[in-house]
């Protein structure tokens, strides 16, 4: 009995739930042009903004990895590289051959002619080859080893330099498109002013100073443009030498979205371990302690092999030589130089792992400082939207004179540009701060 009440409840519900389903097919198939012209536009505004996000991404990162590749800086240094690699190697192969030969005439005796045979001659000659031990070639190669990873961490240094060099021309770039962009709006305002005072000044209703201080004001917002307009082309040229004396289209306005900010003693772990600056000393005192044990291996005994041959008239004998010889006191004042190098570099490592601690300190400081009051700015400035155009109507009104909208124009100007000025120095600060991140 209970078995059967359980079924009926369960085909109840499974009723209901085809019921329900039915109308929704339904209901989706009346709207079905609807619903398809609706997903239409979600799905275009969704991959509109995925572009638009993933092309001012790109659009730096694309021109570093350009940069990356034309930058003669770069190019020159990987040559340096590897004419380095090759000379701290050449230890490597075998030197030491020596061929030695000579004739000797000794001249004839008195009672030559009793030795009708001979004439009293003496040939030499002796061909051989030095070889170290097997401990010695190993100190070279790693020599060798540790010469290679300095000279990756001098490049990659070079590398970080130059692409946090572009990153900020990017950036500076960015800074004066967003700055031209507010002067034309406060150009097409000044212009609306200056014609409005040509319409007083024509009725008599104001006097000459204020049309020609309407007339200084829009001179001031062009100068100010051609201005920005020459510091940009200088920007773009810096960075077109960087890129090989290839010409860069920067074609994004819009900076890097605003990454979260790790923890301090987060970032500061990460500097230690990835920082190119102090990789690279490290590396310095990793080499100096495989030049100290090069240095320390030419002690080792130096073996002589090779083959000798010597005739006297008649008479010849030949056959394989072998023989060593012991550098015992040629290399001791060099050890001691260059332990005394690895400690002096071993200081300079600790100096710079303080150093680096210090300046991640200092810039994350810097840049929350900048990052809690960019908000502020923000919401000032929204408060103020169109603000320029509420000036220019209340001079169209008369409620305002010229002297007092220019006032309050070069006012509001100089808070939207005092916002540009930190932003740019927030994404600045912390592209110095992730820059072995590049």
């Amino acid at each position: 009995m209970v078995r059967q009440k359980y079924i009926a409840f369960v085909r109840k519900n499974r009723t209901e739930e085809i019921i329900f389903h039915f109308i929704s097919l339904l209901l989706l198939t009346i709207n079905f042009e609807a619903l398809k012209l609706l997903k239409r536009i979600l799905f275009s505004f969704a991959l509109l903004s995925a572009t638009l996000l993933q092309a001012q991404n790109d659009n730096i990162e694309r021109i570093l990895r350009q940069i990356e590749q034309y930058n003669q800086d770069l190019k020159a240094f990987g040559r340096l590289k590897q004419a380095r690699y090759y000379d701290s190697m050449k230890d490597r192969s075998l030197t030491g051959l020596h061929i030695e030969s000579n004739y000797l005439f000794l001249g004839r005796p008195e009672n030559y002619r009793d030795f009708p045979g001979n004439n009293f001659d003496l040939f030499n000659i002796k061909i051989g080859q030095e070889f170290r031990l097997p401990r010695y070639y190993r100190s070279i190669d790693e020599r060798g080893k540790q010469l290679r990873n300095l000279m990756d961490a001098e490049e990659a240094e070079l590398r970080q330099k130059v692409l946090l060099e572009a990153k900020t021309y990017c950036y500076e770039v960015i800074h004066i498109n967003k700055q031209l962009r507010m002067n034309k709006i406060f150009l097409e305002e000044a212009e609306k002013l200056q014609t409005a005072y040509d319409t007083l000044y024509a009725i008599g209703s104001v006097s000459l100073l204020e049309q020609q201080r309407a007339y200084l004001f829009v001179l001031d917002i062009e100068n100010e443009i051609n201005q920005l307009n020459i510091d940009k082309s200088e920007k773009l040229h810096d960075l077109a030498i960087l890129n090989g004396n290839q010409h860069i289209y920067l074609d994004d306005d819009l900076y890097e979205p605003n990454a979260f900010l790790l923890p301090l003693d987060l970032i500061q772990k990460q500097a230690l371990d990835k920082d190119v600056s102090f990789l690279k000393h490290e590396q310095k005192v990793l080499l100096g302690e495989a030049e100290a044990n090069y240095i320390q291996k030419q002690n080792l005994p130096v073996l002589d092999l090779g083959y000798s041959m010597q005739y006297e008239d008649q008479f010849g004998i030949h056959g394989i030589f072998a023989g060593f010889n012991l550098p015992l006191w040629s290399n001791k004042r060099q050890m001691k130089a260059a332990k005394l190098e690895v400690h002096y570099r071993q200081y300079l490592m600790s100096s710079q792992k303080k150093l680096l601690q210090r300046e991640v300190f200092d810039l994350y400081n810097k840049i929350s400082n900048i990052e809690r009051y960019l908000g502020k700015y923000e919401k000032s400035l929204d408060t103020l939207k169109d603000y320029e155009k509420t000036l220019g109507i209340a001079v169209e009104l008369g409620e305002m004179t010229i002297q007092e909208y220019i006032q309050n124009i070069l006012d509001y100007k100089d808070m939207h540009f005092k916002y540009l000025d930190m932003e740019f120095e927030y994404h600045h600060l912390k592209a110095t701060l992730m820059r072995w991140y590049l």
